[in-house]
């Protein structure tokens, strides 16, 4: 009898102890499992820009923090340009089928079936062409003599040339 009394009070606190956990999570805020945001600037959407013109990066410390990076041929562009978002949400705010000026930062705040919000906000900047040499560097021949010690007292004289094309 003392067995069957010993089992039933086990079998109870497993049921008790699985349903709490169950509701637990049930209840648990987790925005981050009901959301989902992707990224792009379409050309079909964006006249004069290709893939290969933009660069995106995800912030690795905050996934909320989005960077767009446009060459400087393109800088006339950041004020007309049209995402492509695609989300899992009930809605998204603003409408990201219209154009934006990305001359600031703009964001987008995506609404979960429960209500809940997270707000993405994305960064355009236009990188310059750095020129790695001046121009009168470049195409330019330096050479430099160099005097070395040998061990036994001699000297010789090494040649260095450096070519610029």
């Amino acid at each position: 009898m003392k067995s069957k009394i010993l089992l039933f009070s086990v079998l109870i606190f497993q049921i008790i102890s699985f349903n709490s956990c169950t509701k637990e999570a049930e209840n648990g805020s987790d925005i981050e499992s009901s959301l989902s945001f992707s990224l792009n600037f379409d050309s079909a959407k964006n006249e004069g820009l290709n893939k290969e013109d933009i660069s995106i990066n995800i912030d690795p410390a905050d996934s909320t923090k989005i960077s767009v990076v446009l060459p400087a041929d393109k800088k006339g562009l950041i004020t007309k340009l049209v995402p492509t978002i695609e989300f899992v949400g009930k809605k998204i705010e603003p409408n990201p089928s219209t154009i934006k000026d990305f001359s600031n930062p703009v964001s987008f705040t995506i609404i979960t079936e429960k209500g809940e919000a997270k707000t993405y906000t994305i960064t355009v900047s236009v990188v310059e062409k750095i020129n790695t040499l001046p121009e009168a560097v470049q195409n330019s021949t330096n050479t430099v003599d160099n005097l070395v010690t040998t061990g036994e007292g001699e000297a010789e004289t090494n040649t260095i040339t450096e070519s610029i094309f």
